[in-house]
C-alpha cells in the first residue's frame, strides 16, 4: 500500500487553479484533513498519540492539490490508511474523537465555493470528502459477537484495546473499561476469547469500531483435550445417552 496521501480540489478549469482558488478556504480544509488523519492514528495506536507526523510534500502544478507523507514510517500508519476511508464514510458510527474531527472537516469543506469538489487519495483508496455531510449511521449496523483474537495494544485516556481476530482482514480497536483494558495489557500478544458489540459497514461488513463487553484470556499451558472434556461435560449433557451423535444430528436431533 502506498504511504502517501493527496487532497485534491476539482471544478471548472478557469476557477479551480492555484491562482484563482481561495487559499484560506483550501488550507483550512487541508489542516482539518491532517488533524483528522492524526486523530485516527492516535485512536488506532490505543495511546492517544499518533505514532507518526504528517509532512507537507507538494502542491501539484496545473491543479489545486496537496500532497502529504508520513514522516515516521511505522506499522500503525498502514492501519491508519486502511481505517481512514472507513471512518470518513461512516463518521456517525466512529468513535467520538474521530467523529468530531470529521464533522470539523465537513464544515471546512462547506465553506468552499459550491462548484468545488474535494477528494482524497489515501493509499490505494479514493474517498469523496465533499460527500461527508451525506454519510450517516444508516450505513452501519450493530452486532454482538464472540470471537478469538490476539491482543495487540491497550491504553489511552479513554480505555481501548486493539485486537486482531483470526477471521478478520484487519485489526481494530474496541472501547472498554479501564479494568478490562488492564487485563488485556497484562497479556499482550496472547489469545483471548472476546465478546464485543461491533459496528460493521452494511456494504462490505468491515468493522469500524465497537465496545469490548467481556474478555477471557486463554491459558497457554492448558491441555487442549482436557479443556474440551471440561467443556463437553457441561455442553454435552443432553447427548450423554447417545451412542452415535453424528447419526442423531443427521436425523435432525437438536
Amino acid at each position: 500500500m502506498k504511504s502517501t496521501v493527496t487532497l485534491t480540489f476539482d471544478g471548472p478549469k478557469d476557477l479551480v487553479t492555484p491562482a484563482a482558488m481561495d487559499a484560506e478556504a483550501a488550507l483550512r480544509v487541508a489542516l482539518a484533513f491532517v488533524e483528522t488523519l492524526k486523530t485516527i492514528g492516535a485512536h488506532e495506536a490505543a495511546d492517544d498519540v499518533a505514532p507518526f507526523s504528517v509532512a507537507f510534500t507538494s502542491v501539484d502544478k496545473g491543479s489545486v492539490s496537496y500532497g502529504f507523507a508520513v514522516v515516521k514510517s511505522v506499522p500503525a500508519w498502514e492501519t491508519t490508511l486502511a481505517k481512514t476511508a472507513l471512518y470518513l464514510e461512516t463518521p456517525d458510527a466512529s468513535p467520538p474523537s474521530i467523529a468530531n474531527r470529521v464533522k470539523g472537516l465537513a464544515k471546512a469543506v462547506q465553506k468552499l465555493p459550491p462548484y468545488v469538489t474535494t477528494s482524497a487519495t489515501i493509499g490505494d483508496h479514493i474517498v469523496s470528502i465533499s460527500d461527508l455531510s451525506k454519510a450517516t449511521s444508516a450505513d452501519v449496523f450493530f452486532s454482538t459477537e464472540t470471537f478469538r483474537a490476539e491482543l495487540l495494544r491497550t491504553g489511552g485516556k479513554s480505555a481501548k484495546v486493539m485486537v486482531q481476530p483470526s477471521h478478520e482482514p484487519t485489526s481494530f480497536s474496541l472501547d472498554t473499561t479501564r479494568e478490562k483494558a488492564a487485563v488485556a495489557g497484562r497479556a499482550l500478544y496472547r489469545q483471548a476469547d472476546i465478546t464485543a458489540t461491533l459496528r460493521r459497514r452494511v456494504d462490505d461488513l468491515r468493522v469500524v469500531g465497537g465496545d469490548l463487553d467481556q474478555i477471557e484470556l486463554l491459558d497457554e499451558d492448558a491441555d487442549a483435550v482436557k479443556a474440551f472434556d471440561e467443556w463437553w461435560s457441561k455442553a454435552g449433557t443432553p447427548w450423554s445417552d447417545v451412542d452415535d451423535i453424528d447419526n442423531e444430528i443427521r436425523r435432525g436431533r437438536k
